[in-house]
């Protein structure tokens, strides 16, 4: 999900689903393509999407069909249950899954 840390745990709250521990790792720009992975929908992360700037994540097939069963997650938004305040908006989907 969105990054606070290098590597660590977000505590993301969506829809009607309790809030659960997500992994989350911060990536550069263009990181996706660069290693090859596809995008099943959105926009890779930019240069643009800087600190201070409207916090976006990019989520897995897993994560999309957990939380947003089967709505397209690109545009939605989900608050991080540990502080409420904290808002981050799904720019993209990757096709990776994990169960």
């Amino acid at each position: 999900m969105t990054a606070t840390s290098p590597a660590g745990l977000t505590n993301l709250s969506a829809l009607d689903r309790p809030a659960e521990h997500i992994l989350e790792n911060r990536i550069g720009a263009e990181y996706f393509a660069t290693v090859g992975i596809r995008l099943l929908a959105g926009r890779e992360f930019h240069t643009t999407d800087a600190e201070g700037s409207a916090r976006v994540a990019i989520v897995n097939q897993s994560i999309a069909r957990r939380y947003f069963y089967d709505r397209n997650p690109v545009g939605l938004h989900f608050r991080h249950a540990v502080d409420n305040d904290i808002e981050s908006r799904i720019d993209a989907q990757l096709a990776l899954r994990y169960e």
